[in-house]
């Protein structure tokens, strides 16, 4: 059923194209092989776990750099941040006046970094494997045709329910997602006004063109299960991709939208599994009228 829209999409995209390029110039290259990039707010706990997870790394330094771009000035994520100067070749942009926009943050971070891969991690993942860094960059030279790398993820903070049973277990999230930077390049990166959903957004570009993906089963990382409280994320990411609409052509648009609203009839089932995929389908559904009618999701983003 993957591969099936996958195909529908790329055959849609063929006869209605659009402009896929995101909204970052990537400049040269500098002498990195990895950049991580790491977009975080307020997070110093998180932050601070997932630092010290790279600086374990078996990959001598010099190879790979964090990029981390704070969204909104924080002392005290700079006083914790320098703790790693030593251990980690590291680049730390804050924004004095919050952006809102994980999409403007990752193209910030786009922009800073040197690497030839581009590791995308959220603030609060996990990396445990010692080797990771060193094995992803590996599976990119072993594997010269593939533009994209997904791990599986596994919940942490969860142990009485394995809630990323929830989702899908290899996933183009921005909490572990590896591209190439020629591939970033040819999608200009990610557009500044989505605030969420920028990870997915910018996979349908990727799967438009035919970009080639590598699910990567040696290696993982943990993350905070994904499981929505409320309907601020879901409502969130359906509006990010309602600004979609007049970037995309709009039978490429009406067709991810569609297929963003299949899940609506599982929130009458009584799984708390299948009620979590009914509410993402359900965000979708509210999105256009609040994007039209609230000036608070039309002028002031809310992202988690």
């Amino acid at each position: 059923m993957f591969e099936l829209r996958n195909r529908i999409l790329q055959s849609v995209f063929k006869l209605f194209p659009f402009d896929v390029k995101g909204d970052v110039i990537i400049g040269e290259r500098g002498d990195r092989l990895i950049s991580c990039i790491i977009p975080t707010n307020n997070r110093i706990y998180d932050l601070e776990r997932i630092l010290s997870c790279l600086s374990t790394q078996d990959m001598e330094k010099e190879f790979f750099e964090v990029v981390i771009i704070e969204d909104g000035c924080k002392k005290e994520t700079e006083e914790m941040v320098s703790k790693y100067n030593k251990s980690l070749n590291l680049q730390l942009k804050t924004n004095k006046e919050p952006l809102c926009s994980v999409g403007a943050l990752r193209n910030q971070g786009l922009e800073l970094s040197n690497g030839e891969y581009i590791l995308f991690l959220d603030n609060d993942t996990l990396i445990w494997q010692n080797h990771f860094l060193s094995r992803l960059c590996e599976r990119f030279q072993e594997k010269p045709d593939i533009d994209c790398i997904v791990v599986p993820g596994s919940a942490d903070r969860s142990l009485l329910k394995h809630k990323y049973s929830y989702l899908n277990k290899y996933s183009f999230g921005g909490a572990c997602v590896a591209y190439r930077i020629q591939t970033l390049m040819k999608l200009g990166g990610f557009f500044n006004n989505m605030y969420s959903y920028e990870d997915i957004e910018l996979s349908i570009r990727f799967t438009a063109i035919g970009g080639s993906v590598h699910c990567e089963k040696e290696l993982f990382y943990y993350h905070p299960p994904i499981y929505f409280t409320s309907w601020k994320k879901p409502i969130s990411n359906g509006v990010s991709f309602f600004r979609m609409l007049g970037i995309y052509s709009l039978p490429v648009w009406l067709l991810c939208y569609v297929n963003a609203l299949r899940f609506l009839p599982l929130m009458l089932f009584p799984s708390a599994r299948l009620r979590q995929w009914g509410k993402i389908s359900g965000g979708f559904l509210i999105a256009p009228l609040l994007s039209i009618c609230s000036k608070k999701w039309k002028d002031k983003p809310v992202y988690e």
